[in-house]
């Protein structure tokens, strides 16, 4: 995000500020993930990313955070996705569909089991500060 807080003509005083910049080469999607598979999620976790901007192609991202609290209205936590954004085709504001990969072990044999819900997500840029 860039933002100009100042016009040609106005004044300025030491410690305003004057421009407000972001970097988009890394960005955050936010996924509400329902109650009953929270247990299936953890920090770290790849997930494939989809936008309907570039039909057929999978963004990747990595679990970097889960909301301690669960939204009582919803039955969802927030859960936080970091991307790589070198390219800067995605944006800030996009909605996408994000598949977590997840693995589990059924009476002693992995499974692999992928979390399919379309979460419908925005996304969010990385200059907040981290909650972790």
């Amino acid at each position: 995000m860039i933002h100009k807080n100042v016009l040609e003509g106005m004044y300025v005083k030491e410690g305003d500020h004057l421009y407000q910049i972001a970097d988009f080469a890394n960005l955050w999607v936010i996924v509400d993930v329902f109650e009953y598979e929270i247990g299936w999620i953890k920090i770290g976790q790849e997930v494939e990313i989809a936008v309907n901007s570039y039909p057929g192609e999978i963004f990747r991202g990595r679990v970097a955070f889960i909301d301690p609290f669960l939204n009582e209205k919803t039955r969802t936590v927030k859960v936080r996705i970091n991307v790589d954004n070198n390219d800067l085709r995605l944006k800030p504001g996009m909605y996408v569909k994000a598949e977590i990969k997840s693995h589990f072990r059924d009476i002693g044999r992995p499974i692999d089991r992928n979390l399919h819900g379309e979460y419908i997500c925005s996304m969010n840029h990385d200059g907040m500060q981290e909650d972790e």
